[in-house]
């Protein structure tokens, strides 16, 4: 769900296995070019327009099939 704060958020960031995998404007984003039998780990983290950002997220596992 959309995250709330007494400024306008500006957008989200993805981020991958710790590293910064994108940012988006909208709740949902589809990550593409993953390889298979792999495992990935994903935060998010929510950025107002003073880009104040928020607590990452618990990280997410995810695991690619063959």
């Amino acid at each position: 769900s959309p995250s709330t704060d007494v400024l306008k958020i500006a957008g989200y960031a993805i981020v991958q296995n710790g590293v910064l995998l994108a940012t988006t404007t909208g709740t949902s984003y589809a990550v593409t070019g993953l390889t298979p039998s792999t495992t990935y780990k994903y935060l998010i983290v929510a950025y107002d327009v003073v880009s104040a950002t928020s607590t990452p997220t618990t990280a997410i596992s995810a695991t690619t099939l063959r």
